[in-house]
């Protein structure tokens, strides 16, 4: 036998209703009440229409996909960015050894003896007169000879290279003018010895060096240009010097 609800009591029932929470004779006497009831059924109706949802149904766990997804990307973006830094400071760490490694190697090289009259290079740079450096036999372990011009009476002159062992053939040659009053002789071995003449330079002093570079920029240039060059690559202005370690 059904039990009789007044409407007060099923205005107290619907949201327990609602809520699925109520117990079920109280749940059938309120569905026994709507039937009879077209005002009850209304405001049933209206509770239900402002709800977000069918709170009948229970309302399914929330879809942790996506946050999931968003929280793993982010992990690899740290992990990436971790990644990188680390790889950055290592090859500027590496830079950094070479070049110091390099600068130390210039300032301080190992000086070789060589034969009497032969003005070693690597012990210092040589200083003559345009009409007198002919006379002169140099030593380089740097694989380079540097030649400065000062005092020069002429707008141009050229220096010549010979090696020793062709006096009579030079193997290089500096065009010297106004705008360079300085050169540089490459590709030189330490087997080999060299003589300097001038041409159109009279009165000149002539300064003889290896040309080592002692900056810090100066060696990190090489370096790097050492670096591209083990690459196939080439840096423009910055000459490579593969100097001898034995």
């Amino acid at each position: 036998m059904s039990t009789k609800i007044s409407c007060e009591m099923a205005a107290d029932l619907l949201p327990l209703y609602l809520e699925d929470s109520c117990s079920e004779d109280s749940r059938a006497a309120l569905e026994e009440h709507l039937k009879n009831c077209p005002s009850c059924r209304a405001k049933l109706e209206r509770m239900r229409s402002t709800l977000p949802g069918d709170l009948s149904v229970e309302n399914p766990a929330p879809d942790l996909s996506a946050y999931a997804k968003k929280v793993r990307g982010h992990r690899l973006r740290i992990t990436a960015l971790a990644l990188v830094s680390v790889l950055v400071l290592s090859l500027l760490g590496g830079i950094l050894f070479l070049t110091v490694q390099r600068m130390m190697q210039q300032s301080s090289p190992t000086v070789y003896e060589v034969e009497p009259g032969t003005i070693n290079l690597t012990e210092g740079a040589f200083r003559a007169n345009a009409e007198d450096i002919g006379q002169y036999v140099f030593y380089t372990n740097f694989q380079q000879i540097k030649v400065e011009v000062q005092g020069s009476g002429g707008d141009q002159g050229t220096v010549y290279l010979y090696n020793t062992e062709n006096p009579d053939s030079f193997i290089q040659v500096l065009h010297i003018n106004k705008g360079k009053w300085d050169g540089t002789f490459t590709g030189l071995s330490a087997q080999w010895r060299y003589r300097i003449t001038c041409e159109g330079l009279d009165g000149a002093v002539i300064t003889v060096s290896e040309g080592r570079a002692t900056g810090f920029f100066e060696n990190m240039k090489a370096v790097l240009a050492e670096i591209m060059e083990m690459f196939g690559g080439k840096w423009d202005d910055v000459q490579v010097i593969h100097y001898r370690r034995d």
